[in-house]
């Protein structure tokens, strides 16, 4: 019930396929507080009312109003940021708006502004050196220009010079605090993420370093520069990977990805006409990468297991059977269909188009199937006299590149025989595993394993950089479910986690141990830089 709400706001799904009572609607409120949606949910409860499935008035009232809240605040944040770009473009310093400004625009229009935003995190860069004035005696002060890193630092530090701030700001490995913003906390970055790993971090700051100007060039309408789409989808996957080993994640981080992923492959679907002619670019001129490529980068970061950890959950969270179905069709004409609103309806074409792409990978489907195809259609039309001669081949093309890829399901065949005859009676679920044996019986492997990862990753779900991996999506699920946003409603070891530096960093150990056997080697490199970065604390902060 709740991932169907969260899919009713996405436009995934119509209706929830219950019915809810009250105290279900306080559920699916603390549901979305607990993940910090609470704004895409208050969009879905008003699409069910629509549809006549209203929630208690007094619990709309509260949720409305929050919602209103957050349009409001996404609206001060957008203003922020552009302020935030003038300033330091001013002074010297190209910038990029990360993470949740800098998603904004990939969500759609109707959710755009109910995105629950926080802080503003601002990826900074100093191409040239930018003098800053540095107090050397009592009454003394001479510039002295700052490159790189350090400029950065510098600045900011000179910002809170100037606010009259007494306290020094605090200096984290890969960013700094800067002065608010009429309440708004700011965190100016200098490095845009990290690894626990050494190796890994050196890869993954030389990969950052390579793509910084095509980010701080990307401007958007608002005022901002973002990051490009292919850069994004890096970039929040390692957010993500940091964010699990350090505090937890939320499904709020989640639907950024979500949205992120789709922006990306709607870029790569509307290049795909262009590749042969060298013109295969987003943004300036910059080539978009493919999954492939994709991967190759975060599997260079020891993030492979992660990302498919995160393709399953995703799936789960915010798509649905009928969804997916729809996806694959619309696949193979060589368009992603980016609202699946309307899954109810029939296509026309229905599997068709998918027989043709199969076709191309295997055509060597056997004479057996041949034959025994015609004996599957006479079953189906006992059950389903309505089924015209299209629905017919439709579901003979199913059965037998089913049966040429080894792919046995059985729900795959029912929802395509309610789909061609909705009104197909109970006899159907009764018959449909006479049917289902049929093409068990005419199974013919004729691909490689190769050509069949191919096949679901780029027909089943378009969007995805990856295969799915269930046993670390549902690891994943479980660690969201149970922490919330960041981990905030995460009760275990409370005692440890709120208590001073030892009993932190005990807590801290435990977490990451439960996640040595997934990704041992940022695990065990995690409390060797939480050493490190201590020292580099005291050294840099």
């Amino acid at each position: 019930m709740f991932f169907e709400l969260l899919q009713v706001a996405v436009g995934n799904r119509k209706s929830l396929s219950i019915s809810v009572t009250d105290a279900d609607w306080h559920r699916l409120f603390e549901f979305c507080k607990k993940q910090a949606l609470i704004g895409v949910g208050f969009t879905a409860v008003e699409k069910l009312h629509a549809m006549g499935v209203v929630c208690p008035a007094a619990l709309r009232m509260q949720w409305m109003a929050l919602a209103l809240q957050i349009e409001k605040r996404n609206d001060l944040l957008n203003q922020q940021c552009r302020q935030l770009t003038d300033r330091y473009k001013h002074d010297g310093l190209s910038t990029c708006i990360l993470k949740g400004q800098g998603n904004l625009l990939n969500y759609p229009e109707h959710l755009r502004k109910r995105r629950q935003c926080g802080d503003i995190d601002v990826w900074t860069v100093c191409k040239n050196g930018i003098p800053i004035a540095v107090q050397t005696g009592k009454d003394k002060a001479e510039y002295v220009e700052y490159h790189g890193r350090k400029a950065v630092i510098e600045y900011v530090k000179m910002q809170h010079r100037l606010e009259g701030n007494i306290e020094k700001p605090v200096v984290r490995y890969h960013h700094i605090e800067a002065p608010k913003i009429d309440g708004t906390e700011v965190e100016v970055h200098f490095r845009p993420c990290y690894a626990h790993s050494p190796l890994r971090n050196w890869r993954m700051l030389r990969w950052f370093n390579d793509h910084a100007d095509v980010c701080m060039k990307n401007k958007t309408h608002m005022g901002f520069a973002v990051p490009t789409a292919s850069v994004n989808v890096v970039y929040q996957m390692c957010h993500l990977f940091s964010h699990y080993f350090d505090e937890g994640l939320g499904l709020r981080q989640l639907m950024d990805y979500y949205f992120a992923l789709r922006v990306w492959h709607n870029d790569v679907m509307e290049c795909k006409d262009l590749q042969s002619q060298g013109m295969w670019s987003e943004g300036l001129g910059t080539p978009v990468m493919s999954a492939t490529e994709i991967m190759a980068v975060l599997r260079s970061f020891g993030m492979g297991k992660f990302a498919a950890a995160v393709m399953w959950v995703l799936q789960e969270a915010f798509e649905n059977e009928e969804c997916r179905m729809k996806k694959q069709r619309s696949a193979t004409e060589g368009k992603a269909n980016e609202e699946c609103s309307d899954a109810d309806e029939v296509g026309e074409q229905q599997l068709a188009a998918i027989g043709q792409q199969l076709k191309e990978i295997g055509p060597q489907a056997d004479d057996r199937s041949e034959r025994e195809c015609p004996q599957i259609n006479r079953e189906l039309k006992e059950i389903c006299p309505q089924a015209d001669e299209d629905g017919e081949q439709q579901l003979t093309d199913t059965a037998k590149l089913m049966s040429t890829y080894e792919i046995s399901n059985e729900r795959i065949i029912g929802q395509q025989l309610k789909e061609i005859c909705p009104q197909a009676d109970d006899r159907s679920e009764r018959e449909l595993p006479q049917i289902y044996s049929h093409i068990a019986n005419i199974k013919k492997s004729s691909s490689s394993s190769a050509s069949f990862r191919e096949f679901k990753k780029n027909i089943f779900v378009p969007w995805m950089i990856c295969e799915p991996n269930e046993k670390e999506g549902r690891k994943l699920m479980a660690e969201i479910m149970q922490g919330g946003n960041f981990g905030q409603y995460d009760t275990r070891d409370a005692a440890l986690k709120r208590g001073g530096m030892v009993k932190h960093g005990v807590w801290k150990l435990k977490r990451v141990m439960r996640l040595v056997s997934s990704y041992p080697e940022e695990a065990l490199w995690e409390p060797v830089f939480r050493v490190w970065h201590l020292v580099w604390r005291g050294i840099n902060g």
